[in-house]
Order: structure tokens, then sequence, then C-alpha cells
């Protein structure tokens, strides 16, 4: 029986991941550890950020491991006190909503009588690095040991980076296991809305579209990642950095809505970087085949991927 494209493509993500390998799900749980420890360092330096930061799982991915996880680079920070938004001028962008934060509240981030966005950036990094330099080694409950630092990436967009290393049989492994990479959100106590910092501005952006759209961005790469890491088999050059690499760079997700485009974005992106792309070239020209034709046949579909069952 033919199907839709994408529906095949769901089903057959559905399919391939029914279940998580062991030692997946150990590596996913040492992340949750680590995760969690930041946030008691934070209690037990008496950060101003304690209790405060959340959503850590879906900001970090596996660097080399051929797992699925995929990331949305934002952390969210609950601000303990309220604001008056004040918008600085208009932008020819309509979506792009760009104020100062008046604040009559005494408070480290607060100066002058405005919330100093790089203060906010700062004093968070100054915190972070302090939480992770006290667990810069740590040893999770499933015996597995790692090392921890903070990275501050002011000239990548106010961008913040932990990285996490394991300790091997030879020692530090010299490549990361787990990386997180992230963002600042910002959500104030009296406001509906939530405020990144860049460029001098806060920019204003709703919430329940951030949360929606972090939702979407995560079902659609991790299925668009499954699939690649399907196609590894028959091709050694697709390897994990190379897949995280297109998915980070070369997927718009404000253009392509679906399994199948990002599939075939992140194809596009991957071929010029393959030494040996007749595969994915291959594969490519038989999804968009599919997609033009309308319909597929799961059969035909689970043979292009390699898939038996």
């Amino acid at each position: 029986m033919s199907i839709d494209l994408n529906e095949a493509l769901e089903m057959l993500v559905e399919n391939l991941s029914k279940s998580i390998k062991p030692e997946q799900q150990s590596y996913m749980q040492d992340a949750a550890e680590i995760s969690q420890k930041i946030n008691d360092e934070l209690i037990n330096i008496n950060s101003i950020f304690k209790g405060s930061v959340y959503k850590w799982d879906q900001t970090y991915m596996f660097n080399f491991k051929p797992y699925p996880k995929t990331h949305v680079p934002i952390l969210w920070i609950d601000i303990p006190f309220g604001i008056e938004p004040q918008k600085v001028f208009v932008h020819p962008d309509p979506r792009c909503r760009l104020f100062n934060l008046k604040a009559v509240v005494n408070h480290p981030v607060v100066q002058n009588g405005y919330v100093s966005g790089e203060r906010l950036l700062n004093l968070f990094y100054l915190d972070l690095y302090r939480a992770v330099d006290r667990m810069h080694i740590s040893t999770c409950k499933s015996g597995k040991m790692y090392n921890i630092s903070a990275y501050f990436l002011k000239s990548h967009a106010s961008k913040f980076e932990i990285v996490v290393k394991e300790y091997g049989k030879d020692g530090l492994e010299e490549d990361p296991t787990i990386t997180y990479k992230f963002q600042l959100v910002f959500n104030f106590s009296n406001d509906s809305v939530v405020y990144l910092y860049m460029n001098n501005y806060f920019h204003q952006v709703e919430k329940y579209k951030v949360e929606a759209s972090g939702r979407t961005s995560i079902k659609l790469l991790t299925n668009a990642k499954q699939l690649l890491l399907q196609l590894q088999v028959a091709d050694k050059f697709l390897t994990v950095p190379a897949i995280n690499y297109v998915l980070d760079t070369c997927v718009d997700l404000r253009v392509v809505s679906n399994t199948g485009d990002v599939l075939l974005s992140a194809i596009a992106g991957l071929i010029p970087l393959s030494e040996s792309s007749g595969t994915l070239i291959y594969v490519f020209g038989k999804l968009l085949h599919f997609k033009q034709s309308g319909s597929v046949e799961m059969s035909e579909l689970k043979a292009l991927f390699g898939v038996v069952k």
C-alpha cells in the first residue's frame, strides 16, 4: 500500500526508535545527572540563578556517538522580578521587537533602573564557571568519570558551551562525549513573553512560540538524524560530526516543516562533505521521486534505508 512520504518516514522512525540501546540510555542518564549537579552547585555557591535554570535536557547532544539525540540551543532562566518593557524603535522586520527593560528593584543585574543584558550574561557565566569548576572531574552513578568545562562564546551571538569529556581506559579522551550549547532565554515574573539579549538589546519573543518551536525542532531533527544514522551502514563517510554539522547549519526550520524536507535538506548538505557521495546522491534522488509522486511503498522505503524488518 502506498502512503505519503512524510507519514512513511515517521512510521519508519517509530519502528527504528522502539528500542534504545542500553549504552545510549546510560549516557543519557549521565547527562541528566550532570545537569542536576550543575543546578545543585548553583545552589551551593548561592548563585542569583539558583533554582531558576531549566530545560538543560534539550540543550545537549552527543558529538561522536551514533545516537539520534538532537538539541535546541535555548536554556530557560526565570528572573524573580517584574519589568516594564520599553520599545527602542520599530524594526523593519515586524517579527523583531527590540526593548530596554525598566526595573524598579535592587538586584545585581539592574543598573540605573534598567536590566543590564551584559551583566546578566556575564554574571550567569561567572556562576556557571564556578559551578562547573566545583565538579570539574565528576563521576556518575554509571561509574563513568568525566572532565567538565564551561565556555562563554561572546563572538557567537553570546552562546554558552559546556564540554564533557570522558575518562577512558587510556585516560582523558580527546573528543567530547557530550556538549551543551545554548543561548539564554529570560522569563521575567510579570510578563507572558520571554526575552533574549543580543546586540545590545532585549529581543521579545512569544513564550508559546518558543516552546512550540522547540518541540517541533526536536521532533524533526531527531527524525532526520535517526534516518541519517541508518544510512551510515552504506556510507562510512557519513560520520556523526558531519550529521550534527549539517543539521545545525544546513537545515532552516523556518523554511522546511516536515521530516521529508528536513531530510532532503540535510542530505543535500552532506553530499559535498562526503568523499564517496554515490549512496547519498542515490538516496536523495529516490526520496525526491517519492515526494514528487506523492506516495511511496513502505517496503521500498525500508529497502532504501536498509531496514529488514
